[in-house]
């Protein structure tokens, strides 16, 4: 990282607002076909860009395609196994440029997926963390309170998740100070990295948080519920400190209420990634006195979407991805038939209220192309003027459940994890659920004879702690069991199916899906399961 020569930017420092705004958040105001342009344009150089390269033919098929229908129609939907060979070992070979550096996400069974970052790709990305922190600090368009030297409380991932790398990349880019800085963060675990970033907040102020929301609900439920915040190394207790805490206990007396993070800082800005953010959205503005702004990115995507001045709904950008997305009908089609080529719409096709699943292309020498990151997406009304269409996460897509945005499981991980208790049982679904706004891993399973449900809690949860470090990693700022058991009565699935079948469900849909079943369907589980009282 201390190697990469990142370009500095001087627009955000110049104080020029328009040109500040137009340079960060300008996309907010393109017209649908001024995306496209944009979105066609940047296709054409990636396809003659990577075209050369040996991924880039095995992803193509040995063929340049002529233009962007002549490659939506040519080349084949891909997910990471069609790029795990080749990325293996950071082997740089098949690319078509040197990358300036390898970041990872988790993929399925706690393995991680490498990839690799192009330098301009570093620097839009990065550019759009900046329309972020705009989008964040203010709620009118056009109005820019950042000036570049911001206090960002970074309560993220270490490198080399993207959202550890980018605290590097700010400082370079830009002049902001990241709590903890790099340099120290870097060498942190994640529970460490928070209790480092958190003291010095308390000790400097901050301007912005930048958290993922799971854990950020976490401090903010761990701080007010104490009324003292996470543990102070005596250090640390200067005056500073002394005052900023004593200034908030004499406001949350006034008020006769606990201590909030809101009585310590007076913040410009909040902003959260991960899939759980806008489950938090309402107590973390309870909680720290500014509304949530959210964004969306994965380490394949670079980040790809955020929220405008209104904290609504979040607009895709166009400058990093060429976007495509499979409507719900299609997807469905999937499901009864493995082999089916799902038909993709562009962006300006997209319907309000229908549900996609996101399909990604790269820009600028990277390697994934018609690449399904596995999310979908619910188009959404507006009423902040913009002209893009507007999307609420909706789900994952792929069969994984994501906890704390650290892991994501997978059905093989979850059965190995249930069998490995040596239980007997008919069968079982899982889902991620919400426990006190806390995430969990919620089993539902039909035992034959017999079973304890906190043994049988224990026993799933320990077991991923033996085979998954990603688990491990992910459960080391929960402090708890994320496992929760329902327990079926006997008969359960049998009757579900009998269910299904006098409704006229062919044989793929006559039980519920093991992993991310609707929770229409779980809920009927539920009654079939209180029909055998």
């Amino acid at each position: 990282m201390e190697n990469i020569v990142i370009q500095k930017d001087e627009v955000l420092r110049s104080g020029n607002e328009e040109k500040i705004w137009q340079k960060f958040c300008g996309f907010l105001d393109l017209s649908v076909d001024e995306f496209m342009q944009i979105q066609n344009e940047l296709l054409k150089k990636q396809i003659e860009h990577v075209a050369g390269s040996s991924l880039g033919k095995q992803i193509m098929q040995g063929r340049q395609p002529a233009g962007v229908d002549d490659f939506r129609s040519s080349v084949p939907l891909t997910t990471y196994k069609d790029y795990a060979e080749s990325l293996k070992d950071k082997n740089e070979s098949g690319l078509a440029e040197k990358p300036a550096l390898w970041g990872h996400t988790s993929g399925r069974g706690g393995c991680f997926k490498w990839a690799p970052f192009m330098l301009r790709t570093l620097e839009l990305h990065t550019d759009m963390c900046v329309a972020g922190l705009i989008l964040a600090c203010t709620e009118q368009h056009g109005e820019v309170n950042l000036n570049g030297d911001e206090r960002v409380l970074c309560i993220v991932a270490p490198p080399p998740y993207l959202t550890g790398i980018t605290n590097t990349l700010l400082v370079k880019r830009f002049n902001f100070s990241p709590m903890p800085p790099p340099h120290i963060a870097d060498n942190l675990d994640f529970h460490k990295r928070i209790a480092t970033g958190f003291n010095l907040a308390l000790r400097n102020g901050t301007d912005i948080i930048w958290a993922v929301g799971t854990v950020l609900n976490k401090l903010g439920e761990k701080f007010t519920e104490s009324s003292s915040g996470l543990k102070l190394d005596p250090g640390m207790l200067h005056p500073a400190v002394f005052f900023r805490l004593l200034k908030a206990l004499i406001r949350s007396k006034m008020e006769g209420r606990k201590i909030l993070p809101s009585d310590i800082w007076k913040l410009k800005g909040l902003t959260c990634g991960g899939t759980d953010a806008s489950v938090y959205a309402e107590r973390l503005e309870y909680y720290f006195g500014r509304p949530l702004h959210q964004v969306y990115g994965c380490t394949e995507s670079g980040l790809a979407a955020l929220q405008s001045w209104k904290k609504k709904g979040l607009v895709f950008h166009p400058y990093l991805n060429f976007l495509e997305f499979i409507p719900e009908k299609e997807l469905l089609k999937c499901k009864d038939d493995a082999g089916y080529q799902p038909k993709t719409v562009l962006i300006n096709e997209v319907q309000v209220g229908e549900i996609y699943e996101l399909v990604i292309t790269n820009f600028h020498g990277m390697p994934f192309m018609r690449y399904r990151p596995g999310d979908l997406f619910r188009v959404v009304e507006s009423d902040d003027g913009i002209k893009l269409p507007q999307f609420d996460f909706h789900a994952r897509a792929d069969g994984l459940i994501d906890l704390y945005n650290i892991i994501r499981l997978d059905e093989r991980t979850v059965w190995e994890a249930i069998n490995a208790t040596g239980i007997k049982y008919e069968d079982w679904t899982a889902m991620k659920d919400y426990e006190d706004s806390w995430p969990i891993l919620q089993i539902y399973i039909e035992p034959r004879g017999e079973v304890n449900t906190d043994t049988l809690n224990e026993a799933i949860h320990r077991h991923l702690l033996e085979t998954c470090p990603l688990y491990v990693e992910a459960i080391t700022e929960n402090e708890k069991n994320p496992v929760r058991v329902t327990l079926l009565k006997p008969g359960t699935f049998a009757r579900y199916m009998q269910e299904q079948q006098s409704k006229g469900a062919d044989l793929a849909h006559l039980k519920p899906l093991h992993m991310n079943a609707s929770r229409d369907s779980v809920e009927h589980l539920l009654e079939c399961s209180r029909q055998l009282d």
